[in-house]
């Protein structure tokens, strides 16, 4: 249930703070504290204190959508996401990626996919309507390109 029995330990907290953690445990709460006992306490870890996300998972299935997504800007500019996924931020990665992409919400300040086809003629050619392409596209070519895309 993530109780906290100690003032010294914060189960949130310690999620929060720690990407390699998130990354490996989920939401698995249970594991959060046994890490903490078995290796964080020793390693120093901060387990207390720590509100909001910190160093917010970028990369899905192996790729890093950091060129287009931006956790704390998805989650304020989409409160739907926000009411649904919380502070998990492997599942709101994983909703933009699945989700938001295709219905062409906006991931980040630098990247607004209808400003990229707009202001990218040729791209619409091979995209169409597709708007998960239009990202995937900028993520690949387009930002090193220097293309207009916000």
């Amino acid at each position: 249930e993530g109780r906290q029995a100690k003032d010294s330990f914060d189960v949130f907290s310690y999620r929060n703070q720690y990407q390699d953690l998130r990354v490996a445990f989920g939401n698995n709460l249970k594991s959060y504290y046994m890490h903490y006992m078995s290796s964080g306490k020793a390693e120093g870890r901060k387990a207390t204190g720590v509100k909001s996300i910190q160093n917010p998972i970028t990369t899905y299935n192996g790729v890093d959508y950091s060129a287009v997504y931006n956790f704390n800007y998805y989650v304020n500019a989409n409160p739907d996401i926000k009411a649904a996924f919380g502070n998990d931020d492997l599942a709101v990665l994983s909703h933009f990626v699945n989700y938001g992409m295709r219905e062409g919400r906006r991931g980040c300040e630098a990247f607004n996919v209808l400003t990229y086809r707009e202001k990218n003629g040729d791209l619409i050619a091979a995209f169409g309507d597709d708007l998960k392409q239009y990202y995937i596209h900028y993520m690949n070519y387009g930002k090193n390109e220097g293309r207009k895309a916000a």
